[in-house]
C-alpha cells in the first residue's frame, strides 16, 4: 500500500476532532470519530440555535508511519450563517481534539439536508498529506408544532403527562428510535429499537426546559415534537 493510500486509510479509520475553541474533547470517545456517520449529527431545527460537538482521538501511528498531527482545515456544505471552530488548529499523534458546529436555520432551509465534507491535513514525519472525510449530514426541520400535546403526521401524537411523555401511533412502528434533543439540539437519550404503537419516556431524567422529541424509523424522521417540561 502506498504512503498516499495508507493515509487516506488511517483518516478513515481515526476520523477528525471536532468541537469549538472552548471544547473539552469527549472522554467517552475511546477511539475513531464520535459520532460516528451512523449515529450522524443531531436534526437542526428552524429558528433554533444549533450547536453540537464531535470528538475524534488521533492515533499514534499508522503501523508503519508516527503520525506528527491531524489538522483540521475546513468543513464545506454547511448550511449558510453555521461555523465550525476547532479547539486547536492541529492534534497531536496519540491525542484527542475537537470542534463545535453552531447556527441557527433560516426559514428558507426547512427540510433541507446539507452533506458535509470535512477537509483536514494529516502529517507524518516530513510528509504532509490534505484529506477529506465525507458521511456526515445536517438535516433541518420546521419546529411549528404545538407544545403541550402534539399530533403529528402519521398518526402520531405526544401527550406530556405530570410523570411520563407518551408517544402513541395508530400504526404499528418496526425498530423505531426515540430521540430527545435539547431546544439548543444537543442529544440528551436515545431509545433504540422499539416495536409497537406506544412508547413511554419518563421525565424524571429530564429537567425543566423545552425539548425535541423525534421518532425515527428505517433512518427517516417520521414524527417530531415540541414539549414543554416543568
Amino acid at each position: 500500500m502506498n504512503k498516499k493510500l495508507l493515509l487516506a486509510f488511517v483518516f478513515a479509520v481515526s476520523g477528525i476532532a471536532m468541537a469549538n475553541a472552548q471544547c473539552t474533547p469527549s472522554g467517552t470517545c475511546l477511539s475513531g470519530i464520535c459520532p460516528d456517520t451512523i449515529t450522524n449529527l443531531p436534526v437542526a431545527h428552524v429558528s433554533v440555535l444549533y450547536n453540537t460537538d464531535m470528538t475524534v482521538v488521533v492515533p499514534k501511528d499508522t503501523f508503519s508511519f508516527t503520525i506528527d498531527s491531524l489538522n483540521f482545515t475546513s468543513i464545506t456544505g454547511l448550511p449558510t450563517g453555521f461555523t465550525a471552530t476547532p479547539n486547536k488548529s492541529g492534534w497531536p499523534g496519540n491525542s484527542s481534539g475537537c470542534l463545535e458546529i453552531s447556527g441557527t436555520p433560516a426559514d428558507s432551509m426547512q427540510g433541507k439536508t446539507y452533506q458535509l465534507i470535512i477537509n483536514a491535513t494529516v502529517h507524518v514525519s516530513i510528509l504532509s498529506e490534505p484529506l477529506t472525510y465525507k458521511g456526515y449530514k445536517i438535516f433541518v426541520n420546521d419546529t411549528t408544532l404545538g407544545i403541550k400535546g402534539i399530533n403529528a403526521p402519521g398518526g402520531i401524537s405526544f401527550v406530556n403527562n405530570s410523570s411520563d411523555i407518551k408517544i402513541h401511533s395508530a400504526n404499528f412502528i418496526n425498530d423505531a428510535s426515540v430521540i430527545v434533543n435539547d431546544i439548543a439540539g444537543r442529544e440528551l437519550m436515545r431509545l433504540n429499537n422499539l416495536n409497537g404503537n406506544d412508547f413511554i419516556i419518563n421525565k424524571g431524567n429530564l429537567s425543566n426546559g423545552i425539548y425535541i422529541i423525534s421518532v425515527i424509523s428505517t433512518q427517516r424522521v417520521i414524527a417530531r415534537g415540541k414539549v414543554i417540561i416543568g
